[in-house]
């Protein structure tokens, strides 16, 4: 079953990993690419995209988006086309997912796996909606797992949604939500960390999320 996915290049975070009906129509990726900006309320300073034909409409869309930005990466600029194959970040990724899918491993070992057009609308059917769950989780783990600093690797190491959310405590400008609300709720969960009810547990609150945000 088609996957689609995105990854950010900087904090290598996973912003989105959907099993759908297709990854060829330009339409469908498109609602993908939508439904992301209005989830992070960020527009991508920039958008790389393999020369796939099912990325023309999303690329004009980044394009459009950024037109009246007057960055380096303003208008056309803010996007570019490249090959899959050296976009290493999310090749990398998506060979750790493959190498990791339980729900795949089960499908090729049971021999249920068959690629007619039959075959594979009835498997759409019954396992669409278990396999997104599994990648749900997947990319949440891997979202706030941390990765090893390396000497040879561009970008630092550290936990994909801290660096994210948190750009500036790297002194790097900030790529996602201003109010950082999201990073908030999500150090709450993770922390297992519970809403004050008194003053004292607020304050107590403050400094916990203060010296996680590193601020």
């Amino acid at each position: 079953m088609p996957l689609c996915r995105c990854i950010d290049g900087f904090s290598r975070k996973v912003v989105w990993l959907e099993c759908g009906p297709t990854n060829n129509n330009p339409r469908v990726i498109t609602q993908y690419f939508l439904k992301c900006v209005r989830n992070l309320s960020v527009i991508p300073m920039r958008l790389r995209t393999d020369c796939g034909t099912e990325n023309g409409i999303m690329a004009a869309i980044q394009c459009s988006l950024c037109h009246h930005h007057h960055d380096y990466y303003s208008g056309a600029s803010s996007h570019m086309y490249g090959s899959s194959m050296t976009n290493q970040r999310n090749e990398s990724w998506w060979s750790i997912l493959r190498k990791g899918s339980s729900g795949w491993s089960y499908l090729q070992t049971s021999e249920m796996l068959d690629t007619s057009m039959g075959v594979m609308s009835i498997s759409a059917f019954c396992f669409v909606d278990v396999i997104q769950k599994d990648l749900d989780e997947c990319v949440r783990l891997w979202n706030s797992h941390r990765i090893r600093p390396s000497r040879t690797a561009s970008c630092p190491g550290g936990v994909p949604n801290e660096l994210h959310y948190l750009p500036h405590s790297l002194s790097i400008a900030p790529c996602g939500d201003q109010n950082m609300q999201e990073y908030l709720d999500f150090a709450m969960e993770r922390n297992d960390l519970q809403k004050p009810e008194n003053w004292e547990t607020a304050s107590e609150l403050y400094m916990k999320l203060k010296e996680y945000a590193q601020l």
